[in-house]
């Protein structure tokens, strides 16, 4: 599969209307790529082409904390949706041992370890969700 038929699976498969998450309208997959079904790299460009368009996806009228519970649903669903849209299973077992997903609680932990609180800890959240590791961007040539 080309990286421009990653981008059509990814547009294809977007739905806009509302979905009852934590009572706003975002926009959602409705059908993540199938699985097994990209290489490690159209994985990969999936995952990026999502957490590029998160801030389109939250409701940015919802208070701060609740947009950041979006940000964060939303990145791990994309991480766990790009898992199992990869055929090398090896890679993806590989890559929830040694990076899970993280849940809301840890999320908030680390950031807290870092001196961060209130809506600065909030923030921080929202724009993390929008990056990946430049580590495994690299090995694959992104």
């Amino acid at each position: 599969m080309r990286a421009a038929s990653v981008t059509n699976i990814a547009e294809r498969n977007l739905v806009r209307g509302p979905q009852n998450v934590t009572g706003g309208t975002i926009v959602s997959i409705s059908t993540p790529p199938p699985k097994g079904s990209l290489s490690s790299l159209e994985a990969r460009q999936w995952y990026l082409k999502q957490l590029a368009d998160i801030p389109n996806r939250i409701n940015k009228n919802l208070p701060l904390e609740q947009q950041a519970r979006q940000a964060f649903s939303l990145r791990n669903r994309y991480k766990i949706e790009a898992r199992k849209a990869m055929s090398d299973r090896r890679i993806a077992e590989a890559l929830n041992r040694t990076d899970p997903v993280l849940t809301w609680r840890k999320t908030m932990q680390k950031y807290e370890t870092n001196g961060l609180s209130g809506e600065s800890l909030y923030k921080a959240i929202i724009e993390s969700s929008q990056r990946s590791k430049g580590s495994v961007n690299a090995s694959l040539g992104l």
